[in-house]
């Protein structure tokens, strides 16, 4: 489904991401982990066209070549992003800010559909439309985020730092739906986060950053044996 190759991208002359290659399979959840400035959250903006690429970069999703495609052109073809920090727009109300990801949708029938379902998955927003996004909890907010990128039918969903600032009940409901619900809604997953074990409980592979590099990637299987992976990012303890 996504297939990146030598992605590079620089800030001032400063390299972010250097020759990172990776694969998305369709149905799959794939993690990104690595230590804060290794490059996770570039590689997303990269993706979404918010940030462009060096020459000789390549990503392609569902066959087709999307670097140098405007940011506005992604969320059509199919990849919707959940961003780090929420990112709702605190003035709108709850039903406002998920109608929002149904803007370039043209069946506008079954996207308000969607709009409905979105509090069928996600109860903790019922009754709760016309309240301004600002007024919820951080992890209401989390929610609301996630459906709002759920409200635009991606094909593939891309998640940002989700446990960010949240208790950890929320974090365990969050996680939850990523690995129960989102499945069921034939999205794949490629999911950017800093808790190795909470992410390795959801996905299938997993590619680790380290300074803008792909330094290990595998199955969650196979990083989860691997005694760097447990001494860097477990502490030593099993998995």
């Amino acid at each position: 489904m996504l297939r990146i190759k030598d992605l590079n991208v620089s800030y001032n002359g400063i390299p972010a991401l250097k020759g990172v290659s990776l694969e998305v399979r369709e149905g799959e959840t794939v993690s990104v982990l690595g230590p804060n400035g290794a490059g996770k959250t570039t590689l997303l903006r990269a993706i979404s066209g918010l940030v462009h690429p060096q020459p000789g970069s390549s990503i392609e999703f569902m066959g087709k070549e999307i670097v140098g495609l405007p940011a506005a052109s992604i969320v059509p073809i199919g990849i919707a992003q959940v961003p780090e920090g929420r990112q709702i727009f605190p003035e709108l109300t709850v039903l406002e800010n998920i109608e929002i990801g149904t803007a370039r949708r043209t069946d506008r029938a079954e996207a308000k559909k969607d709009v409905l379902r979105m509090f069928e998955l996600f109860p903790e927003l019922k009754g709760r439309e016309k309240q301004n996004g600002g007024t919820l909890s951080g992890g209401e907010q989390q929610m609301l985020a996630m459906c709002r990128a759920l409200a635009s039918k991606p094909k593939l969903l891309m998640i940002d730092e989700p446990s960010m600032g949240l208790a950890p009940v929320v974090v365990q409901r969050i996680f939850r739906f990523i690995k129960n619900e989102i499945p069921k809604l034939g999205i794949t997953v490629l999911l950017v986060e800093q808790n190795t074990a909470l992410s390795f409980a959801v996905s299938d592979r997993a590619y680790i950053l380290a300074q803008g590099q792909v330094a290990m990637s595998g199955t969650v299987a196979e990083l989860s044996r691997d005694q760097r992976v447990k001494e860097t990012y477990f502490r030593g303890r099993t998995v």
